[in-house]
């Protein structure tokens, strides 16, 4: 996996990224049929739709995360693309909440936290994404001015920080959740808030307090996992506009989410799964509670995990091994406490990690 090391304004880290990618960018965006607005006008949005919902993200990222928009115009710049098609591009998962028609496609994911290993703290994750997306992920090693350093992954072509460890020694891990009755267009984009966090948090608190002390903005709520160098972890239940209702802490125990939710509180918030989903997430998350009671409490005992294959709830997913068509597009493993990743670009059974540093 490509790792491009990125520093100095949200400008010129932009254009770093866009002049880097450039190619990359631009197939990526005759994929996802991005030029003219062709990815949304073929779901049924309407031109103006279309403006409407981009001047409201616009607003939104003005108002709570403004330096984005100065990233996201110097990929356009670095990538010689229109700025109208990158803004898109880089809305293209937040944008949904404007439109109530139009469904997200589901995504999954699992993630397990180690407060306490062999190897110190560790968070695990699977990366899985439904099988036409493909894997438009890579990797990004960050040194903004004034600002901790991170090493994050993000898709092609976006300032979206998605795992990351930041120079202070907090990492974080999120799946998705289930759609919400209620979609709001108010509050902090979704793709935003890694990019805010990385730069401006230093423990697993700073997260919890800015997850309690704001309203996000999405069509599907999500788990927001953290853990910081220090062993304290915590899963957090978030659902768009609504407070995150339960959080899971731990500073020994280990922790878990696969995607959906557990908790009497955040299920009657949300529409049902359809049963295969349902009957996947019951069969992973027993699947990830057996195997944490017999692996090692370390960096193999978490591969090990990762690289699951049960007949039913595997944790690597592929070739449709599981209910559902998601894919693992990467394995991540992180250890806040030494500063280091191991990454696995694709099935963590087919792909060797390596490692990199912060």
């Amino acid at each position: 996996m490509r790792c491009v090391e990125l520093s100095g304004t949200d400008f010129e880290i932009g254009l770093q990224q866009g002049e880097a990618l450039r190619d990359a960018i631009g197939d990526l965006f005759e994929k996802f049929s991005i030029p003219g607005g062709r990815l949304w006008l073929d779901l049924g949005w309407t031109k103006q739709e279309l403006e409407k919902a981009k001047q409201g993200m616009l607003s939104l990222i003005g108002k709570y995360a403004p330096g984005v928009m100065d990233e996201i115009k110097g990929i356009a710049e670095g990538a010689r693309l229109p700025l109208d098609e990158v803004t898109l591009w880089n809305f293209i998962s937040d944008i949904h909440a404007f439109n109530k028609n139009v469904e997200k496609p589901k995504e999954d994911c699992s993630v397990v936290i180690l407060p306490q290993s062999q190897n110190g703290p560790i968070l695990g994750q699977n990366c899985d994404l439904p099988e036409e997306e493909g894997n438009p992920q890579f990797l990004k090693k960050v040194s903004p001015n004034g600002k901790p350093s991170f090493l994050c992954t993000a898709w092609i072509g976006t300032y979206w920080v998605h795992n990351f460890l930041n120079s202070h020694g907090l990492t974080t891990g999120g799946v998705s959740g289930s759609k919400p009755k209620h979609v709001p267009d108010e509050g902090i984009p979704a793709k935003a808030i890694g990019w805010f966090l990385a730069r401006n948090c230093r423990r697993t608190e700073d997260a919890i307090d800015y997850y309690l002390n704001n309203d996000f903005l999405g069509l599907i709520g999500g788990n927001s996992c953290f853990l910081d160098k220090n062993g304290q972890g915590v899963v957090i239940d978030r659902l768009s506009k609504r407070r995150p209702q339960d959080f899971r802490k731990s500073n020994k125990s280990p922790l878990f989410a696969p995607s959906g939710f557990d908790s009497p509180e955040m299920k009657e918030a949300v529409y049902p799964d359809p049963e295969p989903e349902s009957s996947v997430h019951k069969a992973r998350k027993e699947n990830i509670a057996n195997l944490l009671e017999h692996v090692p409490r370390s960096i193999e005992g978490v591969k090990s995990i990762l690289r699951n294959h049960a007949a039913a709830g595997a944790v690597c997913r592929h070739d449709k091994n599981d209910v559902g068509d998601s894919n693992t597009t990467y394995s991540i493993i992180i250890l806040p406490e030494e500063g280091r990743i191991l990454f696995a670009g694709g099935p963590p059974c087919r792909n060797e990690y390596e490692e990199y540093r912060i």
